[in-house]
């Protein structure tokens, strides 16, 4: 019997609280706390993701206006891409190649591509059947510096960078390229080169200490770790003279990476924000090591 059902209960059973205009209870409430968070407070309008394992698909997201999706499709191929979008700018990146069938809610069904070949030139494409729009663009690296060209309905259109910030002059709007290939390889030198164990304490959750000493070691050089690991190590060494040294040996390590390089602006960017709480960490936490260590 419909009498019987708790009429408030679409509110999440508080109606002096909560109120639901549009009936979606909390779906709804959830929904506009999720864009909040995304447009309001991260300043995140859109975001695009696909990851693909042999097969694959990929999503778009406008938080604009609650949380709509944007696009869906499926496809082949390895590797993945994260793409955002801000009122000024836009920062993405990806890795690897795949191909895509999906559908758009402005423009309908779509086909996209996207590869590279690692190092030497990386291309994409894109062809919307119902409206017969379609985009190509190819593009390089030399060190530190970047540029595509593109051709779509609207014309040419070409994409200088530098350091991983760009102009793109179709779109008008800048951005960020993140080349995720770099962000690994810097990583894998920064491992086989140093010679202690990195960032990250030798005890607790290893896939955190992972995650810590990738961040630290990718943005700051694995030099500063090194040593504090030594300074540590050396017999009558001050503890807070050593761990200020972890700190401005990542300012250093994190302001080198201006010197023209691939990912040159999000490794220093990140380096700076992140030197002071891990100076924070070895000097509220580093005692036991220290003590272990020295005697």
């Amino acid at each position: 019997d419909p009498q019987t059902l708790n009429r408030y209960s679409y509110c999440a059973n508080n109606p002096v609280i909560y109120i639901d205009p549009t009936g979606h209870g909390i779906f709804s409430f959830l929904e506009d706390a999720v864009s909040k968070v995304m447009d309001d407070v991260l300043g995140i309008e859109q975001l695009d993701i696909g990851l693909f394992i042999g097969i694959g698909g990929e999503i778009g997201f406008d938080f604009r206006n609650g949380v709509d999706i944007t696009h869906a499709g499926i496809g082949i191929g390895v590797g993945g891409y994260a793409n955002i979008s801000t009122p000024d700018y836009d920062i993405g990146g990806g890795l690897g190649g795949w191909a895509t069938l999906g559908y758009d809610s402005n423009m309908g069904f779509y086909y996209a591509e996207s590869g590279a070949i690692p190092g030497v030139v990386s291309y994409s494409a894109s062809y919307y059947f119902n409206e017969g729009i379609y985009s190509v663009s190819i593009g390089s690296g030399f060190g530190p510096a970047s540029f595509a060209v593109g051709h779509s309905n609207s014309g040419w259109s070409a994409r200088p960078g530098l350091m991983g910030a760009y102009y793109d002059t179709g779109t008008k709007r800048a951005g960020f390229n993140v080349d995720v290939q770099d962000l690994k390889d810097t990583y894998k030198n920064g491992v086989n080169s140093r010679a202690r164990n990195g960032y990250g304490s030798e005890c607790g959750n290893a896939i955190f200490n992972s995650i810590i000493d990738m961040v630290g070691t990718i943005a700051a050089g694995y030099k500063p770790s090194d040593n504090h690991d030594i300074g540590y190590e050396t017999p009558g060494a001050n503890k807070n003279v050593v761990d200020f040294g972890i700190f401005s040996g990542m300012v250093k390590g994190s302001v080198s990476n201006l010197a023209f390089q691939r990912n040159g602006f999000l490794k220093a960017a990140v380096g700076l924000a992140i030197s002071p709480m891990y100076y924070g960490a070895v000097s509220l936490g580093g005692g036991a090591a220290y003590k272990n260590v020295q005697h």
